[in-house]
């Protein structure tokens, strides 16, 4: 499907990353059409964050290591890998937990992670919720000591670029989209491996992370730029070729 709409003759096509405008660059497509305006980031769920120490009471965290992994369980979030570095996470760790905030679709998938954890023997150690309002979310990711990310493919990375925006530590793939969002305190692993999600999260806890300059994605700056976009295409009377 995607392959289909990229082969239309648009005017302008806008990417969300300089992943994604390679990807279109390799489809044929010519690069002067091509833009990339990065996506924002909801600055309510910024400014909601609430008290941790209080959500970690009332998860029953007490002084365990938290890490995190929030989203739905698509083939693309490589959550299996994850959920296949937990023992080992916790050979490193012992007072380690996973919380995972997990969508029960796809069901297929779900039913595997869930089936995973329980073949692994690992149930005790992992904490899983239903998805929480938006709204409460960052106190969730407050809770946690860091945020696990083990996609295999992202297009901008949401769950990376609100982590860290809410200025959590980060271990995530080091893939596509992933290493242009990313800022902060992380550690950037190879996708796939189990092993290096466990060094990673493992890095986390004995503070040997990446520090680099905040990343801001603001919703305002990428409106404007649409914006410019619009106003350039109606100029030159191609508007409504624009996608």
């Amino acid at each position: 499907m995607e392959k289909l709409i990229v082969s239309l003759p648009f005017n302008k096509y806008v990417c969300v990353s300089n992943h994604t405008r390679n990807s279109l660059k390799s489809a044929g497509i010519e690069d002067e059409k091509i833009l990339v305006i990065y996506n924002g980031i909801d600055e309510a769920m910024v400014a909601s964050m609430s008290d941790a120490a209080a959500k970690r009471r009332e998860l029953g965290l007490g002084n365990d290591f938290v890490y995190m992994f929030y989203g739905r369980p698509g083939i693309s979030k490589g959550l299996e890998y994850l959920i296949q570095a937990t023992p080992t996470i916790l050979e490193r760790i012992p007072n380690s937990r996973l919380l995972l905030i997990l969508a029960n679709e796809p069901r297929n998938r779900y039913h595997s992670i869930k089936a995973m954890i329980k073949d692994l023997a690992v149930d005790n150690k992992i904490i899983m919720l239903d998805p929480v309002p938006r709204n409460e979310l960052p106190g969730y990711i407050a809770a946690a000591d860091c945020v696990v990310v083990p996609s295999l493919s992202e297009g901008f990375g949401f769950t990376v670029a609100e982590s860290c925006a809410l200025g959590r530590p980060v271990v995530a793939s080091n893939v596509a989209s992933l290493p242009e969002v990313i800022s902060g305190r992380y550690v950037l692993v190879e996708p796939r491996n189990p092993g290096a999600i466990a060094e990673g999260v493992e890095k986390v806890f004995k503070g040997e992370v990446e520090n680099s300059k905040q990343k801001i994605f603001s919703w305002d700056e990428c409106t404007r730029k649409y914006l410019q976009v619009y106003l350039e295409l109606t100029r030159r009377n191609e508007y409504p070729g624009c996608i």
